[in-house]
């Protein structure tokens, strides 16, 4: 290690408390008396690079909003925010499971660190808390602030603890065995894409749309429909004359000269098989530039034939997915376009821009056939998507999530052309607890009540749109406000395990990404060092 990896600890407000060096991952973790643990990688040329930062009153404050059953007093997280900082007094580490295979043994990700309230144990994959057991809820024992911690591997799986009080001449021995804390880690009800019930009936999603019959103009009365003759005389329809003989009779053995051109025609790269023994391509095939035009949002059609992209200078491109061929170009927004978005049908797609409007296109019509103006949002749309099977707009302005019914018309009256014959109407608007949403996601290719919400101050919100509430809060998700996320919505060519649908991807700014499990609303694996 050289004397300039020293100089990010001479930096520092606090100074380090503990240290702890794992062999096997060539990682090297620091503590510091406020409750900040550092975790460096150590490579060959003993350089460190900084891997995670956690702090452990952030991590309890998410563990403890994320697991209501783990504190159920409000007064616990009240007091959490003034107390002062938790010095790192120990670090160790332990099994990441109960199971004793080899396999489970290798995978040494738990963490444990011991402060003067309790023990943490920490996921380092994730920097998430999976648990934390404080001196306060087991009044037996005679110990209420550590001051100094051991802790050693004990038989069947289990660790063995020692630890003596700070104030008083009391040392305590303890077994802690790591099936009780996956037990623990597992405690609280989760969240599921997959609706468990049907709609309520005063749920948002019941609400329907109306649409207005066709008006037939009365007739007046008095006035009869008559006959009107313009020729002085009238050709005979033929009934005198004699009937004809001889009746039309087909051709049937025409036979049609089948085209070479079509039987030899090409499929393309879009209908060839992947070979499912190999792995997945990392090397690009097609490389496309547009010339002094910056991609800022795109998407796959369901089909994966076509491909929309939203461009910095307020058009939109429709692409053939090979990229062959000039694309088709929508002009109509007059700010860089921030999301776009296919329905489940492929009829249609909107886009969104900053100069706050929404337009649905439609194929072979170069004019949208929805335009939701300016007048109607006093923020810029930062996520939009068709949901709940095309039957909403979902989309995001400002801290609102709003959420409109509507009906696309095709139909053209060259009188009354600049009249929109579709109808939008709104069906729902609620607001998060961020200043603006910076991002959104749900699933539309089927039903499903959750939507995920990205907010400015950096958390996750479950919504239930079921019920039009928010179900759960993730604060600080990420170190900086999320900018991206994405959940696992399917494919039509391909089927998954039910499970792997609660998973969703999330990524920030020099935060890397992150995967997290809706069901557990923890970060199953992270990566922020690598991207």
């Amino acid at each position: 290690m050289t004397e300039n990896n020293f100089n990010f600890f001479n930096s520092l407000a606090t100074p380090l408390l503990n240290v702890f060096l794992l062999e096997d991952d060539r990682q090297l973790i620091t503590g510091s008396t406020d409750g900040q643990v550092w975790c460096f990688s150590l490579s060959v040329d003993h350089k460190c690079r900084l891997v995670t930062k956690m702090d452990i009153q952030k991590m309890e404050k998410r563990h403890q909003m994320q697991h209501e059953a783990v504190s159920q007093q409000a007064g616990v997280a009240e007091q959490s925010a003034v107390e002062t900082s938790k010095p790192v007094i120990k670090m160790a580490l332990c099994g990441s499971s109960a199971d004793t295979n080899i396999d489970h043994k290798k995978d040494n990700s738990w963490f444990c660190i011991g402060s003067y309230d309790g023990l943490y144990v920490v996921d380092l994959a994730t920097s998430e808390l999976v648990t934390a057991l404080y001196f306060k809820d087991y009044p037996i024992l005679s110990i209420t602030m550590a001051g100094s911690w051991s802790v050693s591997p004990g038989s069947n799986n289990s660790m063995l603890v020692l630890l003596s009080s700070l104030f008083t001449p009391n040392v305590v021995l303890l077994e802690l065995y790591l099936r009780d804390l996956g037990k623990m880690w597992a405690v609280g009800e989760g969240f599921s894409v997959f609706p468990s019930a049907p709609p309520l009936l005063d749920s948002p999603l019941k609400v329907e749309l109306k649409k207005k019959e066709p008006s037939h103009p009365k007739k007046k009365a008095g006035i009869k429909d008559q006959p009107l003759v313009f020729h002085t005389k009238v050709k005979s329809s033929g009934y005198t004359s004699a009937p004809r003989m001889t009746m039309f009779s087909p051709k049937t053995n025409v036979q049609k000269n089948s085209s070479p051109k079509q039987s030899h025609k090409k499929t393309g790269l879009l209908h060839r098989d992947y070979p499912a023994d190999s792995a997945a391509p990392t090397i690009p095939c097609i490389d496309l530039s547009i010339a002094s035009k910056q991609v800022s949002c795109l998407q796959y059609s369901g089909d994966g034939k076509q491909i929309l992209c939203g461009l910095g200078d307020s058009s939109v491109f429709l692409y053939k997915s090979c990229l062959a061929g000039n694309p088709a170009v929508y002009l109509g927004h007059d700010k860089p376009v921030s999301s776009v978005s296919w329905s489940l049908s492929r009829q249609w797609w909107l886009s969104a821009s900053e100069d706050l409007s929404l337009r649905i296109w439609t194929h072979c019509c170069s004019e949208p056939a929805i335009i939701m103006g300016n007048t109607m949002f006093s923020r810029p749309i930062k996520g939009a998507q068709f949901y709940y099977l095309d039957k909403f707009l979902l989309l995001a302005s400002g801290p609102s999530l709003y959420l409109y019914l509507y009906n696309v018309d095709n139909t053209r009256d060259d009188i009354k052309r600049c009249q929109q014959r579709s109808v939008v109407r709104q069906a729902g608007c609620f607001t998060t607890s961020a200043t603006h949403v910076t991002t959104l996601s749900a699933i539309n290719d089927f039903f499903s009540y959750i939507v995920l919400v990205c907010g400015s101050d950096r958390s996750i919100q479950v919504f239930d749109m079921n019920k039009g509430t928010v179900a759960s809060e993730l604060p600080d998700a990420h170190s900086r406000a999320i900018h991206c996320i994405t959940q696992n919505k399917g494919s039509a060519f391909s089927t998954q395990a039910p499970d792997s649908y609660n998973l969703f991807l999330t990524s920030a700014v020099t935060d890397g990404v992150k995967i997290w499990d809706l069901r557990t609303l923890r970060s199953t694996s992270g990566s922020q060092s690598c991207y």
